[in-house]
């Protein structure tokens, strides 16, 4: 008599080692879409000016932060003139990339409509009406005093009560 051997188990894979690569894809994809809203805040063509006393940026003190990057513009056939870049302006479809880079930049009269009307949808999105987002300002390092300060005025006429500016640190 010949005895065949039949065992009742089954072969199953190993999910482990699939499970821990895609939570590792998960987690590049989460970080790296953080630093890309980061980075479409922040302007190359600003050239902060240098301090010594400038500390980094707390992440747990500023809850999504404003950025604002005042700069000089050259207007053709006239004076060159200061200009405010802010973020996740309004923009269709249907323009072109230069009608977009456009749109982005506003003068500080335009800047100061756009920061109140910022200020009141924060307000109106909070549970408790309160605004706890800081506003950041990157100047340019050749930007006059008094547009910095047009700017900051600005920004606490608008009802923002944290205001900040950024620098570089000199090592």
């Amino acid at each position: 008599m010949s005895h065949s051997s039949r065992s009742d188990t089954t072969c199953e894979p190993n999910l482990t080692p699939l499970l821990d690569l895609v939570l590792q894809i998960l987690m590049f994809f989460m970080v790296t879409v953080n630093f890309a809203q980061d980075q479409q805040q922040v302007s190359a063509n600003v050239k902060l000016p240098d301090s010594e006393t400038a500390r980094p940026l707390s992440k747990a003190k500023d809850r999504d932060p404003i950025f604002l990057n005042l700069q000089l513009r050259p207007v053709e056939g006239g004076k060159p003139e200061y200009v405010v870049e802010v973020p996740s302006v309004d923009t269709s479809k249907g323009m072109t990339p230069q009608q977009r880079e456009a749109a982005r930049f506003m003068s500080q009269d335009n800047a100061k409509i756009w920061l109140q009307g910022k200020f009141l949808d924060l307000k109106r999105d909070n549970k408790n009406g309160e605004v706890t987002n800081s506003i950041i300002i990157r100047a340019d390092k050749d930007a006059e005093y008094a547009e910095v300060f047009r700017l900051l005025g600005a920004c606490s006429e608008a009802g923002f009560r944290t205001l900040k500016v950024r620098a570089r640190v000199i090592q």
